[in-house]
């Protein structure tokens, strides 16, 4: 559920935006990347697929990455509608970029039916800047349960624009997630994925 509504639930508006109904995982989706090995190759070397999966463990931090490891990526420098979300965005959100998250988030590797050629799977969101933005926009309306914003205005304007911002990050962390996987299969498999 995202709030009262049932995900991939299509409501017909007309110059409104309901930001309850929109859930609070901005940007969630996913990202797949051909390694360019197949996957019969974590079968042929005895421990190869275990050090695969430790490297995707120690490459890739379930919720957090210490600070100083932090990428830094423009879409954290973008400007959001309010004060306290450029400061959430600047301490936390750098810090879980490029994070899987908990939940139903998951990095997998996967082999095509096809041809048999191994792939990775990125499955994350907007972290903990999509529930901020969502909350923020909800409780500076008049009713804040039952939120209706008027998408000329400039709060409606500015919860677009921040649901954008969140959108690019969830986008930004999948590529940074998947730029630090490619590294590792090509430590461990001697592949040169194509990002």
């Amino acid at each position: 559920l995202a709030g009262d509504a049932c995900v991939g639930t299509a409501i017909a508006t007309r110059g409104t935006l309901r930001p309850a109904l929109l859930g609070s995982d901005l940007g969630c989706g996913v990202a797949a990347l051909p390694l360019g090995a197949h996957a019969d190759a974590l079968e042929e070397e005895p421990g190869v697929a275990s050090s695969l999966l430790d490297a995707i463990r120690g490459a890739v931090p379930l919720d957090r990455r210490p600070t100083a490891l932090a990428p830094r990526d423009a879409v954290l420098d973008a400007p959001l509608s309010h004060p306290r979300l450029q400061k959430l965005a600047e301490r936390g959100g750098r810090i879980e970029l490029g994070t899987v998250g908990r939940g139903n988030h998951f990095v997998e590797l996967q082999r095509d039916d096809d041809d048999g050629s191994l792939w990775l799977m990125v499955h994350t969101g907007s972290r903990a800047m999509g529930p901020a933005i969502q909350a923020h926009h909800q409780a500076s309306a008049p009713r804040p349960r039952d939120a209706v914003l008027d998408a000329t205005s400039p709060a409606g304007r500015a919860y677009l624009a921040d649901v954008a911002w969140a959108l690019e990050y969830a986008r930004v962390s999948r590529r940074v997630i998947a730029s630090a996987l490619a590294e590792v299969a090509h430590d461990l498999l001697g592949v040169a994925p194509d990002l």
